[in-house]
């Protein structure tokens, strides 16, 4: 996989972010393990829907994530982090769906 980070705003070059600032500042402080946080994260596969829809199990994609955040300094929301990699085609369980009186925790 491939990680390109961003350590700066690209408009004030400024290096605290808002979310994942708050985060590590919780992590420093013994609060929480580490952890990534950010204020949007987008994901998606490279290719048509007619390639997603004939693709196998255990075939793979081109995938890209991205990681944005805001900057403490001038509020510039930018792209901190962009992950890219593949994903591959997992069998899907069968979904097993109850009415609503044969839930778990319904006594009716």
């Amino acid at each position: 996989m491939q990680v390109i980070k961003h350590e700066e705003c690209p408009q004030c070059h400024g290096k605290q972010t808002a979310f994942n600032g708050a985060a590590q500042q919780l992590v420093k402080d013994g609060r929480v393990k580490q952890f990534l946080a950010c204020a949007s994260r987008y994901s998606s596969v490279i290719g048509t829907q007619e390639v997603i829809d004939n693709l196998k199990v255990g075939e793979s994609l081109p995938a890209i994530t991205i990681y944005t955040d805001a900057c403490v300094k001038c509020g510039c929301m930018y792209a901190y982090l962009i992950e890219i990699g593949s994903v591959t085609k997992r069998e899907k369980k069968p979904t097993l769906i109850l009415p609503p009186n044969r839930r778990p925790g319904n006594l009716s």
